[in-house]
């Protein structure tokens, strides 16, 4: 179900893009103009409509999820679904009102950089400071994701044996969650950081600082494990959260940026590191998959691929 999310929000994501292409087309400004004429609130309820109409599929997927949960007396899973499929269509039809009243963006820099631009920023931290600018509506969708996760699965399984694998799928969890965040960063490090393949930093130190941002970047995550888990378990899991995502970058230095392939990745990588789980093999996972994240980046850090689809 992470998975299902995932790729719902990515599909989301898809649908504004392709909307604002579609707004951008000479013969769609009139659309500006007529829309702009209805009050926010009538535009509001007339784009929640047309979400509606293009997540279709999503829709129907709920519903029909609903119906097999009720039939079966599952309620929470179903609930979550529906309350997550309304709160997609609800910011999209936000994101749409503010994209025909807001067409040009303003000349004035925004109150996160006017209130950031004196601060200290690492090369490891600039990514940080562009979700935080431009990435907001994915960050809070991502974020929202995990504690739905983390809180699902430690409110519905209690059992103290089992509380190590239950904080590693947690864990898992999370990091597929993110896995939107992963791929953005590398669309972030293509377009603004070719540069930083020419300073005088060792890859090592290069892997480690992109092991620290994806640490920061867990770091709401990481109270709610503290708050949950014992400090052993929460730690471990904190740390296999942010070696799966150190994982699913090296991996996108292998492939082209396309989201299709990436994802059919994510979900063989999840499936993959799932079942070590289930059979017992959680204390290999963290190494083993730091590992492989690392001969990965070692490897093809300098030869990435910059296709872009």
């Amino acid at each position: 179900m992470i998975f299902v999310f995932v790729l719902w929000l990515v599909y989301t994501i898809k649908s504004w893009s392709h909307t604002q292409k579609e707004l951008s087309l000479e013969e769609k400004q009139f659309l500006y103009y007529s829309s702009t004429s209805l009050t926010k609130s009538e535009q509001f309820k007339s784009w929640l409509m047309l979400q509606g109409y293009i997540v279709l599929p999503i829709v129907v997927y709920g519903v029909f999820s609903v119906v097999i949960g009720m039939l079966f007396g599952y309620y929470l899973l179903p609930l979550l679904i529906v309350g997550y499929i309304a709160i997609l269509i609800g910011v999209s039809a936000v994101v749409y009102v503010r994209m025909v009243n807001h067409p040009i963006a303003a000349e004035k820099p925004s109150f996160f950089f006017s209130m950031t631009r004196s601060w200290p920023k690492p090369l490891f931290s600039l990514f940080l400071y562009h979700i935080a600018n431009q990435l907001k509506i994915p960050l809070i969708i991502t974020k929202a994701v995990s504690w739905i996760i983390l809180l699902a699965v430690s409110k519905s399984f209690t059992e103290p044996e089992n509380e190590w694998q239950l904080a590693s799928f947690v864990a898992l969890g999370i990091g597929v969650a993110h896995s939107v965040l992963v791929f953005e960063y590398r669309r972030f490090e293509v377009f603004y950081m070719q540069f930083s393949r020419n300073l005088p930093y060792r890859q090592v130190y290069l892997f480690l600082f992109l092991g620290l941002l994806y640490v920061l970047l867990l770091a709401p995550e990481a109270i709610g494990l503290f708050a949950t888990y014992p400090v052993i378990i929460a730690t471990s899991s904190l740390f296999l959260s942010s070696a799966f995502l150190l994982l699913l970058h090296s991996f996108l230095y292998l492939l082209e940026l396309n989201m299709k392939v990436y994802l059919r990745w994510v979900f063989g990588l999840f499936i993959s590191l799932f079942l070590l789980i289930s059979f017992g093999l959680t204390w290999l996972l963290i190494p083993l998959v730091l590992m492989i994240a690392w001969i990965i980046f070692y490897r093809n850090y300098f030869k990435q691929q910059l296709t872009i689809q």
